[in-house]
């Protein structure tokens, strides 16, 4: 009898020596796919990065507010609309209870800014050069800038604004064309010979700030020249703003 109540004691007191786990403390934020912490708004495509600093916790359900989720520790997300979304992170406490920690963060539409001629590398230009921006549908997002007749390269306004300014290009290909227009007027024909074109999808282009970190901006490097083959002639910068628009 005496071995049973000393057996019991010991258990007893190992029991009481045992402290129950500690519960999770969840904590996260959002960084840009090279790392940086985000807190200015974020680009439709961009890929996120969930950076999860949350503490006694080996269990996580994301929900990313549009439908998507994820169970790994630190998933990267991107967003196909603009748009306000709520992103949740979830795991057990040491009663096996979920527990919730919740963040908002706004996916914007972009908006062309501005566009600057930053380099050429051409030894002449033909006369009545027209800039052309705009998306290619629907036509009347296009933008129309005319620089003075008989203009020589080194005149070209390089690092200068061109004044576009206002057009949401958001769901289709943007263009980018400097061309010469030989009878004047704001309308291609086939006398037109193209110095210059470019175009891409902006939803597939991962964006960099500028340095006040108000806009973001992407360089075309290349394009197509007077003959129909890639041409570097150009460096031209494509500065947009992220605007969100709420309902």
């Amino acid at each position: 009898m005496r071995k049973f109540y000393f057996l019991i004691v010991v258990f007893l007191i190992i029991g009481c020596d045992q402290e129950e786990p500690a519960p999770p403390v969840l904590e996260f934020e959002l960084r840009d796919e090279i790392g940086w912490i985000n807190n200015d708004g974020w680009d439709i495509q961009e890929n996120i990065m969930f950076m999860n600093n949350s503490e006694n916790a080996t269990q996580f359900v994301w929900s990313f507010g549009d439908g998507d989720s994820s169970y790994v520790r630190e998933p990267f997300h991107k967003y196909e609309k603009p748009g306000e979304y709520e992103v949740s992170l979830s795991s057990k406490n040491n009663r096996g209870e979920w527990i919730t920690e919740s963040k908002k963060l706004a996916v914007s539409s972009r908006l062309l800014h501005s566009v600057y001629i930053m380099e050429t590398r051409m030894d002449s230009l033909p006369k009545n050069l027209d800039f052309v921006a705009g998306e290619v549908e629907p036509e009347e997002f296009i933008y129309y800038f005319r620089f003075r007749r008989s203009i020589t390269v080194d005149q070209l306004p390089v690092g200068s604004n061109l004044g576009l300014i206002g057009v949401n290009l958001t769901n289709q290909d943007w263009f980018f064309i400097l061309y010469d227009n030989e009878i004047n007027t704001y309308e291609f024909n086939p006398e037109d010979e193209f110095v210059f074109g470019a175009s891409l999808n902006p939803m597939k282009v991962q964006g960099h700030w500028e340095k006040d970190r108000t806009k973001k901006y992407f360089l075309i490097e290349s394009g197509q020249g007077n003959d129909g083959l890639l041409t570097n002639n150009f460096k031209i910068k494509v500065i947009y703003e992220l605007v969100y628009q709420g309902s």
